[in-house]
């Protein structure tokens, strides 16, 4: 074979790399594109953690006023103690959850250059990509939060109907039928 034969033979054996290579190209050109426009999802939470931190103190200082805090100890007309968890600790609980989501979701932004340490802190806003920024924080911003504030709802749900179970009596009476579970 000849040199000539050599070079198409390497030509046409390169091709599918070459090809390859090129969507390869595409495919970062489009990442990097893109990775500018999710930056902001974690604000909207934070900003919901920013209003509940304030609402958990306005209502933990108004329940010191009133002589409650943290788990309180009340008797029912049976004298029996029963433990009812105060709503301030209950919110405390949605703070913890939103801070830590936000907390992380910042950190994967930092992580992949997103947000960086100086003015305007966001790459989109930098880029003149603000309303694609505020679209992402309208849609995904906003659906995390509602989906973290719906969970902590379940769960003070089921707190509540826990508190209820413990303070019926005729529950307490079939927890000792069935073997003292209750």
């Amino acid at each position: 074979m000849n040199v000539l034969g050599r070079i198409v033979n390497l030509k046409i054996s390169y091709s599918p790399i070459l090809q390859f290579n090129e969507t390869l190209r595409d495919c970062s050109r489009f990442l990097k594109l893109r990775r500018h426009s999710i930056i902001a999802c974690f604000t909207v939470p934070a900003a919901e953690a920013i209003i509940t931190t304030v609402a958990e103190k306005i209502i933990k200082s108004k329940e010191k006023k009133a002589g409650l805090s943290g788990a309180v100890d009340t008797k029912n007309e049976n004298n029996d103690e029963t433990a009812k968890i105060s709503f301030s600790t209950k919110l405390g609980w949605l703070n913890k959850m939103l801070w830590g989501g936000s907390a992380l979701l910042a950190f994967e932004h930092v992580w992949h250059g997103e947000v960086v340490p100086f003015f305007p802190f966001l790459t989109a806003v930098e880029n003149g990509e603000t309303s694609e920024m505020l679209h992402e924080m309208a849609t995904a911003g906003v659906s995390m939060a509602l989906l973290v504030t719906a969970v902590w709802g379940i769960m003070v749900g089921v707190t509540s109907l826990i508190e209820k179970m413990k303070n019926n009596p005729t529950t307490k009476a079939a927890g000792t039928v069935a073997g003292g579970l209750a």
